[in-house]
């Protein structure tokens, strides 16, 4: 039987113990032949030979998404190596916490240089190779639309993302260049970035109605994206945070 993903290749940055990680492995669960990302090289290896294990196919590779040149030789690997990029997700992101009063003018340039440039260059090296029906997936955040107290770095950051996201989507409508861009905007997920402290479940248990995501909650939208179900869908945002935006 055809998987959902079945003849695509893939890039996805961050990829770990999260977010990156649970995506990676549900794409090639679905047939996608996985280029696995990011700077911790072990963390990185350690999906990839899981993926390969379970019968898929992936590969590791080093990639910091806030250097061009990276970018650039990533995207020249994958396509020497598949013939093609069909979908990328840029994943890769810090969360930086404190009051504005507290963030100093570096961690902040920091926090947009990883979240937003970085996003910004792995869309602007996958356009120059990806053809039509190619799917670009921004991982932003719910923090995007909502005010959340001491997020004014990482909220800003994804803030800059959605806005992204929405503009080279029509971008690429109108050049019809066949390829959609679309955004996911989780709300708190246990991952490396969630700090599981009694404090913060409480907050996040009373913020979220239907309480802490799964890094494979974020995975099935994820997959949906790439996949051929969503081929009229660009320019969008899917909201996947337990609840969070409905009561704030």
């Amino acid at each position: 039987m055809p998987r959902r993903l079945d003849g695509k290749v893939a890039l996805v940055s961050g990829v770990g113990r999260g977010i990156g990680g649970a995506i990676a492995k549900a794409f090639a669960a679905e047939g996608a032949k996985v280029v696995c990302s990011g700077i911790l090289l072990d963390d990185i290896a350690a999906v990839a030979d899981e993926i390969q294990s379970a019968g898929g196919l992936a590969k590791a590779t080093k990639l910091d998404v806030t250097v061009e040149k990276q970018w650039r030789d990533t995207m020249k690997m994958i396509v020497a190596q598949f013939g093609v990029i069909d979908v990328l997700v840029n994943n890769a992101g810090v969360l930086q916490l404190g009051s504005i009063a507290d963030t100093s003018a570096d961690d902040f340039r920091r926090v947009h240089r990883i979240n937003v440039d970085g996003v910004f260059l792995g869309i602007k090296t996958a356009l120059e190779v990806m053809q039509p029906g190619g799917s670009i997936i921004n991982i932003s955040s719910v923090c995007a639309s909502i005010g959340c107290k001491d997020h004014s770095a990482y909220g800003s950051s994804k803030a800059a993302v959605s806005g992204l996201t929405r503009h080279v989507a029509s971008e690429c409508a109108a050049n019809n260049s066949g390829v959609r861009v679309n955004a996911i905007c989780p709300g708190a997920v246990r991952s490396p970035m969630f700090i599981e402290t009694e404090e913060n479940i409480a907050k996040v248990t009373a913020a979220q109605p239907l309480g802490i995501g799964s890094p494979n909650d974020i995975a099935s939208a994820a997959l949906y994206l790439a996949s051929d179900e969503s081929r009229w869908v660009t320019g969008t945002e899917i909201i996947i945070d337990g609840g969070m935006s409905v009561r704030t």
